[in-house]
């Protein structure tokens, strides 16, 4: 699975579409206003909120301890990103405009509660 340069995370759907465990990379394909929870480090299991993208690395928030100044930068492949995502913070971030860190709480609280 690590040589696989179509996978993002674990724990999705693969190519063929069967629900095994992969979400794949496609052409194209934006993460920022995704919501992510950390599979490896000190942070396992805390839930994030991807605002970057930059090659193989994710910048994360969660509005506590990382906020949007100060983003967590973690690869993808330590990542679950979970199939749901805040439209009105993903525009903003496309946009360049400031997203606070009270949103990014909101927008996590709201989809966890779900």
């Amino acid at each position: 699975r690590a040589g696989n340069p179509y996978l993002i995370a674990g724990n999705g759907v693969n190519a063929a579409g069967d629900k095994k465990g992969l979400l794949i990379r496609k052409a194209g394909a934006v993460l920022i206003g995704m919501l992510a929870v950390s599979l490896a480090g000190h942070d396992k299991g805390r839930i994030y909120l991807i605002i970057g993208e930059e090659g193989d690395f994710c910048y994360l928030a969660d509005g506590k301890t990382r906020g949007a100044e100060n983003p967590k930068k973690k690869r993808k492949k330590h990542l679950q990103i979970m199939k749901t995502r805040d439209e009105a913070l993903a525009e903003k971030l496309k946009d360049g405009k400031t997203i606070y860190n009270e949103e990014i709480k909101l927008a996590i609280k709201v989809r966890i509660s779900d």
